[in-house]
Formats: C-alpha cells, structure tokens, sequence
C-alpha cells in the first residue's frame, strides 16, 4: 500500500545558537513510498537541498534525487524493495539571510518485517 512519510525539519536562529532539528535517522517501510521533507524556519537550498550522493534511498535506481517542490518542501517516491536493512546518509541544506545551514542525518529502507 503506498505510503508518505513526512520528516520535519525545523531551524532555529537566535543571536547565540543555531539548532536544526531533523529526525536522525527514518525508517522507511516496504512498498511504495513518498518521502516529504517539510522545513520550518528557513528555506531549502535551490540546489540538492536534500543530497543523498552516490547512494539514494531507491533501490531500483541510486542515482535518484529529491525534488525540491517548494522553499519549504521537497519528496522523492518510490518503491521499498529491499531484503534487508540498507540506511543511507544525506545532507539538508538550508538557506536563512544569506546564510548556508547543512545537517546530515539518515534514512533507513526496512526489509520485509515477518
């Protein structure tokens, strides 16, 4: 059954820190999915504002990048096939005054649970 999975990304600027919250780590069920990262606070970056590399979270095709579908928003779909556990690290890049924010947590495609 296709699913969507959203991931909040929120940052917080103040004159003396700089937070950025992201889930570290997001765990992927089989079959169709969207993931949906949703920002607060900022803006994605205009370009790979969520880079995965050489090793996207798509199985069937690595090479695949997010889309960037609005300054606050960016998914990618696709379908969970893996047999095992397989996690990817990516890097969120966030724009904020001219200022470049980047985080890098993870995702997780789960094999087929018994």
């Amino acid at each position: 059954m296709p699913g969507t999975i959203t991931v909040p990304v929120k940052l917080k600027v103040t004159a003396s820190e700089v937070t950025i919250n992201v889930p570290g780590n997001t765990v992927v069920p089989q079959g169709d999915q969207t993931i949906r990262w949703v920002l607060t606070g900022g803006n994605f970056a205009a370009t790979n504002p969520i880079d995965f590399g050489t090793k996207g979270p798509d199985p069937g095709d690595r090479g695949k990048k997010p889309k960037r579908d609005s300054a606050t928003g960016c998914s990618i779909s696709y379908k969970n096939t893996v047999t095992e556990f397989d996690s990817c690290k990516y890097t969120v890049t966030i724009e904020l005054g001219g200022v470049t924010y980047v985080i890098d947590p993870e995702m997780t495609n789960q094999p087929p649970m018994p």
